[in-house]
């Protein structure tokens, strides 16, 4: 399944959620680069600058912590998504309504308590 519908994400959204941060131009002419968690040093390829920890960390750290709250791609959470999908579709009236606190409580109240016809 994963093989067949991550070339479909890709295509359809243009592979802009594939790569998370674009990499520094200061490091391209580096051989390696030290984690500032594990201190492990690694390609320029597999780094990134993170926000969080101020300074560079590998893919695997970088995939590991959960810390962070993915501050470096604030826009690629889902909550993200499905509002910024919803302002696009719905009025700007109803959708204040939807994105206020009260429209986010009816929301988690309806799909956890199962609300069908």
């Amino acid at each position: 399944m994963a093989f067949v519908t991550a070339p479909l994400i890709a295509y359809a959204t243009d592979g802009k959620y594939y790569i998370a941060r674009k990499p520094k131009r200061s490091w391209q002419n580096l051989e390696a680069i030290q984690c500032c968690i594990c201190e492990h040093t690694f390609e320029p390829e597999d780094m990134a600058s993170c926000p969080a920890y101020a300074g560079p960390i590998c893919s695997l750290c970088c995939s590991l912590d959960a810390r962070c709250h993915d501050l470096c791609k604030p826009h690629a959470r889902i909550q993200a998504q499905v509002s910024d999908t919803l302002g696009k579709l719905l009025p700007t009236p109803i959708y204040a309504r939807i994105n206020s606190q009260l429209g986010h409580y009816i929301g988690v109240f309806a799909v956890s308590a199962g609300w069908s016809d």
